[in-house]
């Protein structure tokens, strides 16, 4: 006896190199986790290009893929609320991440602007470049307090969807803001491969996008305010989203989970409905 899994996820971390991979399928009409080793017959990836240069993302492909019953590693009668306290602590873990190196290039930023010189002068002396400074930090230091909040309150077993995409919403444009400033104060050396500037701007760049765009945090947080909740489900297994207007999460189709029977199994059709991965 066992499990066979057919469909595929889209942006897995590391698809192309992991050793076994964390997929969530659908199981008689509830969904469950099934741990997969990605050497297994019917397990295939295409990696794709990343705007970060320091992660690859990649399509799980599972074709068939015969599973013993100890794959098994967790079914969730109460599923979107399992997956949405997995979501919302991912996206406080990438708020921290995003505001560790948005702060890591701000310090570098005030070094340079110390140290630059224009017509004998250092260009941090200049109002204009004070000023912007000034605000880039306004924004830093309200992304730290917002990355804080968030962290603080999912450290405990609820999930506050609420506070997570009102966290994401914010410090991924805040960060962004102020990365692309750093850019500007640079001046050229900030575009060349050989400055660091451009790998901190690609991480907070590709964290603005992964685990939903502001914009659709943004959606979410709409309809937990229209229906009066503080906590949903997450990135709907089906693919649809949340709340009217809002864009996927992820571009996967959903993945199948049929019990194997002798000789035989209920053949599962992937189709366009998505589930976290």
């Amino acid at each position: 006896s066992g499990y066979v899994l057919s469909g595929m996820k889209d942006l897995v971390h590391d698809a192309h190199r992991a050793d076994e991979v964390l997929v969530t399928a659908r199981l008689d009409g509830s969904l469950a986790d099934f741990l997969v080793p990605t050497g297994t017959a019917g397990v295939s990836s295409i990696p794709y290009g990343s705007l970060d240069v320091t992660r690859r993302y990649g399509q799980l492909l599972l074709d068939g893929v015969h599973l013993p019953a100890a794959a098994l590693v967790g079914r969730w009668p109460d599923a979107e609320a399992s997956i949405a306290r997995r979501f919302d602590r991912s996206v406080a873990l990438q708020c921290a991440e995003t505001v560790g190196a948005t702060a890591a290039i701000f310090e570098l930023t005030v070094e340079y602007a110390k140290d630059r010189l224009s017509f004998g002068r250092p260009i941090g002396s200049y109002q204009a470049i004070k000023h912007r400074l000034a605000d880039m930090m306004m924004l830093l230091e309200a992304a730290k307090a917002t990355a804080a909040s968030v962290a603080r309150q999912m450290s405990g077993e609820a999930s506050d969807s609420l506070l997570a995409s009102t966290g994401k919403s914010y410090v991924a444009e805040a960060c962004t803001t102020v990365v692309q400033e750093a850019l500007q104060i640079h001046g050229g050396i900030g575009f060349t491969w050989e400055h660091d500037l451009h790998l901190y701007l690609r991480r907070v760049k590709s964290n603005e996008a992964l685990l939903g765009t502001p914009s659709w945090h943004r959606e979410r947080i709409y309809g937990l305010i229209a229906t009066g909740s503080r906590a949903d489900g997450g990135p709907p297994a089906d693919g649809g989203a949340p709340v009217d207007g809002g864009a996927r999460v992820d571009g996967g189709a959903r993945v199948e989970a049929g019990q194997a029977a002798a000789g035989r199994h209920d053949e599962a059709h992937p189709d366009r409905a998505g589930a976290s991965a």
